[in-house]
């Protein structure tokens, strides 16, 4: 599964969504879909690259803790990984680092835990 296009600031690849840009009510349904599409595929553990995200809003947090909650329902996890500052610093903010499983990198998702992520 891809939806990514040339114009499109967001993809995903089996359980692996990136985004990119400004990560705002504009492009939250797009990214709300990319976690959609991925939990009827069945995957349970998603992780969301944000490395080049470099904004984030109340309305991408709000689907991405819609995403978290409908993962861990499943027996899953939403993983958040390389947050820019300014992004790592909203989540620290809004308390939402404690909620969210964040780590640096893939690499780091993948020691962690153990399972394959696909990059399209």
């Amino acid at each position: 599964m891809n939806i990514h296009t040339a114009s499109s600031p967001v993809s995903a690849t089996k359980n692996l969504v990136t985004v990119s840009g400004r990560f705002d009510a504009h492009l939250a349904p797009e990214v709300g879909a990319a976690l959609d599409q991925c939990l009827a595929a069945g995957d349970k553990t998603i992780f969301v690259n944000l490395r080049n995200a470099h904004f984030v809003d109340s309305t991408a947090l709000a689907i991405l803790v819609r995403g978290m909650k409908r993962s861990r329902e499943q027996g899953g996890d939403l993983i958040l990984g390389a947050l820019q500052p300014p992004v790592q610093i909203i989540f620290e903010l809004t308390r939402m680092d404690q909620a969210f499983t964040i780590v640096d990198d893939l690499d780091a998702a993948l020691a962690k835990y153990g399972q394959e992520i696909v990059q399209g």
